[in-house]
């Protein structure tokens, strides 16, 4: 009975003394991919209904300084959220954002088969240098 103990053991043993010590691989500067993430909090208004089956879109867009032009850069769905707030987090490539003047976060909810969202909030203006802090808001009903 001690051996069937004692194989185990030894095993733990071995792996927790030689599997540490293995050297670990350092990505140098060129592999590092410079993603930045911009995080947000999305809320619903306590006195509406909140009905089953929607998707919750939140969309980064930028706007070129030389003609206004809006080009998506990030867009994330959330289907079916469970319950508002809903914490969210949106992976951009930096250099993305650096080229425009400002940007703007667009953020929809729909109900399922619907093709226009029945509510909807707008952040505009947003500095690129800005990103990293944390945006609230609240969906409005469009009527």
């Amino acid at each position: 009975m001690k051996r069937m103990f004692l194989l185990p053991t030894v095993f733990t043993i071995f792996l927790v003394l030689f599997g540490c010590s293995l050297p670990s691989e350092e990505l140098s500067p060129s592999q590092v991919v410079p993603y930045s993430i911009h995080d947000g909090v999305v809320s619903y208004p306590d006195n509406l209904y909140f009905p089953s089956r929607v998707t919750l879109t939140i969309s980064m867009y930028g706007e070129t300084a030389n003609n206004g032009t809006d080009i998506l850069i990030v867009s994330q769905q959330i289907t079916n959220p469970q319950r508002f707030p809903v914490n969210y987090t949106l992976r951009y490539l930096q250099d993305e954002t650096e080229s425009f003047s400002s940007l703007r976060i667009e953020y929809s909810l729909t109900r399922e088969g619907d093709q226009t969202p029945y509510m909807r909030s707008l952040l505009t203006d947003i500095n690129p240098a800005d990103l990293t802090v944390t945006r609230r808001t609240t969906l409005t009903r469009i009527r």
